[in-house]
């Protein structure tokens, strides 16, 4: 069954812009359902009533008028009578390409429980912080409370998503924006009569934000989001959050990388000194693009391995493998090269391994630590348990660009002992990386 999705569309005198905008929706062939709020006094009511009344997948609702600075309050209202697992703020001056897009939707939603999980899609962005036509899953707003409290309602979700650590991107799908004149339609750029009103209101209210970056607004987004972080940080749900042993040049990194790309973290490290690295939010290594993430991170830090995977199913290994300190530097010996040191790799697989045994947690972990060949059967397979499914997953990326390397992977190398055992981390990855 494909994903639900309500899409949410106040409007004003843009009767025919808007059903333009809904055909290209591909109402009749996707599973979508549009909610329209329409001023009792629009000069275009009728035509409304015309087009959407009483039709298949659209519900019409004809409101007393509050304007644009009310926007959120219209928004917000449609929510309530929105039936879709997926709600996605939609505009009257916008429209899709090709009715396809939602196949591409339905195969990114299909990755997230959207009744189980606060979700923020950015489907305008590809990958940039740019937000129009955020898609909010069912439960962001069971948690929340409502889509915005302030009109400029793509910005509220935004922020939101961003500093909870929820936004992820659907790449492939960007919409076509009118509003910007950027698209050389047969109906114009629409600078019309609403165009003008909202363009006007920046220079009335003295504001180009129209509040958005006010004290009491950005309370309010920052409260929200706490919403989430206090919800995520409380649920014994294991699949909203990943597990992370090892928090040093290679995990932190790495942990802080999928945090942005919009899945929480709970991580462990034995070394006392990571605790403070991130609670300072500074590192004594170099990494580029690491100061921004550390800033804005809520990575979770556990007190122990048993922590992570009672509040996560799938963990990351991520500790050192070191070299044989004969072997470090550029100087040429004589002797026979040796495998790495496998002990702290080991030790963390025994203590994981205990952990989900003792829990009774079926558990995927990943192992990011340099192994070579054959250490699987020699060195690891004996500590495993029917509770851990194990794949390793060595990363190609270079010290110091770990972030930057970690989200533009040329690919990614999955050892398993049979296909369906890789299933947990590929579609993670679709996920965090398109």
């Amino acid at each position: 069954m494909n994903p639900t999705l309500s899409a949410l569309v106040p409007s004003r005198e843009r009767a025919d812009s808007l059903k333009f905008s809904l055909d290209s929706l591909g109402l009749g062939t996707n599973n979508i359902e549009v909610l329209i709020w329409v001023d009792d006094d629009d000069p275009k009511l009728q035509k409304y009533i015309t087009f959407f009344d009483k039709k298949d997948r659209i519900k019409l609702f004809i409101k007393p008028r509050v304007g644009y600075l009310q926007f959120h309050v219209m928004m917000n209202f449609l929510t309530t009578q929105a039936t879709g697992e997926w709600l996605m703020l939609w505009n009257d001056d916008a429209y899709f390409e090709t009715v396809d897009w939602y196949k591409t939707f339905s195969r990114w939603a299909s990755l997230s429980n959207p009744l189980d999980e606060p979700v923020a899609y950015n489907i305008w962005g590809q990958g940039k912080a740019q937000h129009f036509f955020p898609i909010i899953s069912k439960k962001y707003l069971e948690i929340v409370g409502h889509f915005s409290q302030n009109c400029i309602c793509d910005s509220w979700v935004k922020h939101v998503a961003y500093y909870s650590h929820i936004q992820r991107h659907i790449f492939g799908i960007k919409p076509h924006h009118r509003k910007f004149g950027n698209d050389n339609h047969a109906l114009g750029d629409l600078i019309d009569a609403t165009h003008k009103t909202v363009e006007h209101l920046a220079v009335e209210t003295g504001d180009r934000f129209l509040g958005q970056r006010k004290r009491h607004t950005i309370r309010g987004m920052n409260q929200d989001a706490s919403k989430i972080d206090d919800w995520i940080r409380s649920s014994t749900n294991r699949g909203i959050r990943v597990g992370f042993v090892g928090l040093g040049k290679l995990g932190l990194p790495v942990a802080l990388a999928i945090e942005l790309r919009g899945k929480n973290v709970i991580g462990y490290d034995s070394n006392p000194n990571v605790y403070s690295y991130i609670k300072n939010k500074q590192i004594p290594f170099k990494e580029d693009g690491v100061e921004r993430l550390l800033r804005d991170t809520k990575i979770e830090l556990a007190s122990s391995i048993n922590e992570v995977v009672a509040k996560s199913n799938m963990v990351f290994c991520a500790v050192q493998t070191p070299h044989d300190p004969r072997f470090e530097g550029n100087t040429l010996l004589q002797d026979a090269p040796v495998d790495f040191d496998y002990s702290y790799l080991k030790q963390a697989i025994k203590d994981i391994v205990k952990a989900a045994d003792q829990l009774d947690k079926n558990t995927t972990l990943v192992v990011i630590s340099t192994c070579l060949p054959g250490t699987f059967e020699t060195e690891i397979k004996p500590l495993l348990s029917t509770k851990i499914n194990y794949l390793y997953n060595p990363l190609f990326i270079a010290m110091g660009t770990v972030i930057f390397d970690f989200l533009n992977p040329e690919f990614a190398l999955i050892g398993t002992r049979s296909a369906s055992d890789s299933a947990p981390l590929t579609d993670f990855y679709k996920m965090i990386l398109g």
